[in-house]
This record gives C-alpha cells, structure tokens and sequence, in this order.
C-alpha cells in the first residue's frame, strides 16, 4: 500500500462533506497484497487506527507498532464519503 498525506503545506485536498478534516489517502493497493486481502482500494482514507487520529503517514506507520501482539487492529477508513472500519487480526 501506496499512502501520501492529505494535508501538506504545499497543498490540500477539499472534498466537501466528509466527517473528517485529515487522514492518509491510499494511492495504489498492489495485488495479492495484505492491503488488497483485507479490502483496501486505492483512494480509501485512513482516518483512525484503534480509534486513534492518523493526521499524517507518520502515524499510518507509527500506531500499528504501538498495539498490543494478538489484538484486532481496527483501521477507520472513509470510501465513496462513508465511514467504514476494517479489522486485521494477529497484528
């Protein structure tokens, strides 16, 4: 999985009616990949881990780590303006 920051100094992305106002939009899903097994499409914005804010791809990389072994890691994500959640489990 591909992921580049929606918000960035140099520009921003406004689409109008989301119930967020930051997260990480996934650029491209490879094939056969554990992003595309659990679903991911590419343009999903990630906006919580563990209902944890994911402002910038730092945290996409960072929260992960920070779960307890065994747990269900819970990824928010926002597809077609819809909020919608993914769980992973044995992270």
């Amino acid at each position: 999985m591909v992921a580049a920051t929606v918000r960035n100094p140099k520009w921003t992305i406004v689409q109008p009616d989301l119930p967020v106002d930051s997260g990480v939009m996934v650029r491209e899903v490879v094939r056969n990949s554990p992003a595309a097994r659990v679903g991911f499409r590419a343009a999903d914005l990630i906006v919580a881990i563990h209902s944890r804010r994911v402002p910038h791809v730092d945290e996409l990389y960072r929260l992960p780590s920070i779960i307890p072994p065994d747990t269900v890691l819970e990824i928010a994500f926002i597809r077609d303006g819809e909020l919608s959640e993914i769980g992973i489990a044995g992270m």
